[in-house]
């Protein structure tokens, strides 16, 4: 099988990526029950997320013990790119 090298997400980093830019900040928890990964499949890829900027984790100011991520705009504009070349 054919790698594609243009798509710089793996599968469960773009998921993560489109469910936040359609459903906008999530806890972990949520993502995990939306995406159907195991909790720390989602720590992994929000890790690496996270490292390079295309996340972004954002407290709740009523609890903050709650942690959000929502995708920032170098993410989104990844996300554009990414999408952009495959309908290339």
């Amino acid at each position: 099988m054919e790698r594609d090298f243009r798509n710089p997400f793996p599968g469960s980093q773009s998921h993560k990526l489109f469910a936040l830019e359609r459903k906008g900040p999530r806890k972990m928890s949520e993502l995990a029950e939306v995406l159907h990964p195991t909790p720390g499949a989602v720590t992994s890829a929000s890790d690496k997320l996270l490292k390079h900027e295309y996340i972004a984790q954002i407290r709740d100011d009523q609890d903050r013990r709650v942690v959000f991520i929502d995708i920032t705009h170098k993410g989104k504009d990844a996300m554009k790119k990414d999408t952009d070349q495959q309908l290339a």
